[in-house]
């Protein structure tokens, strides 16, 4: 089991923006690796906006050579890409501004291909209320059929997460949220792309959101679990905040299961990875107490992975 962290926040993505920790502190800090956040090199609207120049305009060969020194520096200091991210949005309803969309993801699969990672996380679409689920689960069911020769060209799992939106008042769960529904439509999507093409990644974070069973999703996902994206939150809000941080009173444990979640786990035997996305704590916090938090980030995800493995009686 390795244990990794969000470049996000930790690794300068452009010179001036925070993140100048490098990989060396995150070596140092204990990290096995990094979640390379390629959904960080573009502006939004350009993804979806052919009018508007986007970074993953540029051809493959060029973005090779802007990723290769942070390759580079990853092998310098001993650490990998565990897992990487794609750009990601709302499902466009415009035709060339989704053919767009498409083509810049699938250019990101390439692009962690070439950086060694074995996986890349996809968000599902999300059209909103207006559609009816089974067309939203058939929209989505196109979309990562579209993806897998390119992930099978790059030798990489496209990992699906997750996720939730925003209503009203409150959060709201969509088609593929729920755990045991997800690993269904994954199975159905491997038999119809011919080969092991897709995962899951579970965010904990968003299954408090939900108020989901967290032992019980894990569970659901034997077999296909491979990465994470870790943070806690107040079960409001998707703060990507520091894991056991937020806590609804003095003395109590986390909003998030973190229980459940170690749990689940041993129920599956995870061997997978254990990465921590925190970007939205590290992009706020002073330059002077970043290491440390990333230093303290690095003792959760030991400590978690210990549990896990551990093989006595609680």
């Amino acid at each position: 089991m390795k244990i990794g962290v969000q470049a996000l926040g930790v690794i300068a993505l452009e010179p001036g923006t925070p993140g100048e920790l490098g990989f060396g502190a995150v070596s140092e800090a204990g990290f096995d690796g990094v979640d390379m956040s390629l959904e960080a090199f573009y502006d939004t609207r350009s993804v979806c906006d052919p009018s508007i120049p986007c970074f993953y305009d540029r051809s493959l060969d060029e973005l090779k050579r802007f990723f290769e020194p942070y390759a580079k520096e990853c092998a310098k200091y001993g650490l990998e890409f565990i897992q990487a991210h794609a750009p990601f949005v709302n499902y466009a309803e415009n035709r060339g501004s989704w053919e767009h969309f498409k083509k810049i993801v699938k250019r990101t699969v390439d692009i962690a291909g070439f950086l060694g990672s074995p996986y890349i996380v996809v968000h599902p679409l999300v059209s909103g209320e207006g559609r009816a689920k089974y067309d939203e689960l058939e929209l989505n069911r196109d979309y990562f059929l579209e993806l897998a020769p390119a992930a099978k060209a790059s030798n990489i799992r496209i990992c699906i997460e997750n996720l939730f939106y925003y209503s009203g008042d409150g959060v709201r769960e969509y088609p593929l949220s729920e755990a045991e529904e997800a690993g269904d439509f994954i199975r159905k999507l491997n038999s119809d792309a011919g080969g092991d093409v897709f995962r899951y990644c579970f965010d904990i974070g968003h299954a408090a959101l939900l108020a989901q069973d967290v032992r019980s999703a894990i569970n659901s996902l034997s077999g296909l679990l491979a990465v994470t994206h870790l943070h806690d939150n107040n079960g409001v809000r998707d703060l990507h905040a520091l894991p056991f941080s937020i806590i609804p009173n003095w003395g109590r444990a986390s909003c998030v299961d973190w229980d459940g979640f170690i749990q689940g786990m041993r129920d599956i035997a995870y061997d997978g990875t254990l990465n921590f996305e925190t970007a939205g704590i590290m992009l706020g916090l002073p330059e002077e107490l970043r290491e440390g938090a990333l230093n303290y980030t690095a003792s959760a995800g030991k400590y978690l992975k210990e549990k896990i493995e551990y093989k006595g009686e609680d």
